[in-house]
């Protein structure tokens, strides 16, 4: 567990210094006489903005990671109080229990460290693999011991035992609890931040794309591109529409779906990225200032649309149809267990992991459009390890 960022102050002053760095460069990539004055005060007020959110963001940060600290330290406590009055030897079970812990801090550094190469798709299969395996573990052994107090009578017979539990402390803790628990604080956070002040969160983006567009070897940094159309098509979608107050329900219906229509064009610029022509920086570029010139004047009615996509009543079909198919071999677990079948062995737990990992992939493949590549790269790291293990070259 790490201690609180005392570097707030800093990286905020950070943010402004930045922002006037790149201050020239930025107008110059959005420039146009008639709104000079206009798109620097507008450039001002996103920098200044993005600087107060900073701020607010590393204080909810700070507080919340010694509230973590604070909550797990007492548990790692109370856990070793509990061990130690169990145990034969209350000096050795405690230099067994810190050491575990220790080490399973180190070696999570380490492996935090090493799986920020991997894309991140995969190093949540990994954690999450870890976390369910331990956890799992634990579980087992709960259930071999009966109940909690001889599950701690069990662990506190053999020391490496404690030592186990102590390691496997810090991933269960950081992985299995906070993890549930701080991400979807996170999110309610930046959208809290983009509900707030949409405009200048839409501004925000808009002027970093253009910034970074204004490079000619923009196009090699696709994931900072792609990440920027996509947090401007989701404030769009979701809080920029809000902002204007409409009494009649089909004028605020018309002016919604002009705001989505919107995000969909920003969003279709995806291909113009992933897939370039010698002109596509330059043509994006136009269309992201184009943007940002209307935002700026207050001319909503030029915002620029794309073709309305396919209605969300049959996307939400086609998603609600994949999570039934998804749920066949569960409900067939349930079935079984209703009417009596015993699923306790080895071929009943096959058909019970087979079953949940049916319905995990499901939900994968249905809510999230890249699983299908994370799911190859799983397959090719498992032949390739395969491979290494039988000797083949």
């Amino acid at each position: 567990m790490g201690l609180p960022d005392l570097g707030a102050g800093s990286r905020v002053r950070d943010v402004v210094r930045t922002a006037l760095r790149d201050r020239e460069a930025v107008l110059h990539a959005v420039a146009d006489d008639e709104l000079a004055r206009d798109l620097a005060a507008a450039y001002r007020e996103s920098y200044r903005w993005q600087a107060r959110r900073e701020a607010r963001d590393r204080r909810i940060d700070a507080t919340a990671e010694r509230l973590i600290n604070i909550l797990f330290y007492a548990g790692l406590f109370l856990l070793f109080v509990q061990l130690d009055v169990r145990a034969s030897s209350g000096w050795l079970a405690a230099v067994f229990y810190f050491g575990g812990w220790f080490t399973g801090f180190l070696a999570l550094r380490g492996l935090t460290s090493f799986l920020r190469r991997l894309p991140s798709g995969l190093q949540v299969v990994v954690y999450g693999c870890g976390t369910a395996g331990t956890a799992g573990g634990l579980y087992l052994l709960w259930r071999k011991s009966g109940s909690a107090d001889a599950l701690l009578d069990t662990i506190a017979t053999d020391m490496w035992r404690i030592a186990l539990t102590g390691f496997s402390l810090v991933p269960v803790v950081l992985f299995g609890l906070m993890a549930p628990i701080l991400a979807p604080a996170y999110w309610l956070q930046a959208r809290s931040v983009q509900r707030a002040r949409p405009r200048l969160a839409l501004l925000t983006e808009l002027f970093a794309l253009a910034h970074a567009l204004s490079n000619p070897r923009a196009l090699d940094d696709q994931s900072l591109l792609l990440r920027k159309l996509d947090n401007a098509a989701v404030v769009l979608e979701t809080h920029f529409w809000k902002q204007i107050q409409l009494t009649n329900p089909l004028s605020r219906n018309t002016w919604r779906s002009r705001c989505r229509q919107c995000a969909q064009r920003l969003r279709s610029f995806d291909l113009w990225i992933v897939l370039p022509r010698r002109e596509t920086r330059t043509d994006l570029q136009a269309e992201i200032v184009n943007l940002i010139h209307v935002l700026v004047r207050g001319n909503l009615d030029e915002l620029p649309t794309a073709p309305p996509g396919p209605r969300r009543l049959a996307v939400l079909g086609n998603a609600v149809r994949s999570l039934v198919l998804g749920l066949i071999p569960l409900a067939a677990v349930f079935g079984a267990k209703v009417v009596g079948l015993n699923l306790s062995g080895p071929m009943g737990g096959a058909f019970v992991v087979a079953a949940v990992a049916w319905f995990v992939l499901t939900l994968l493949t249905t809510f999230d459009g890249q699983a299908t590549g994370r799911l190859s790269l799983l397959k090719d790291a498992a032949d390739a390890m395969a491979s290494f293990r039988g000797g083949k070259p």
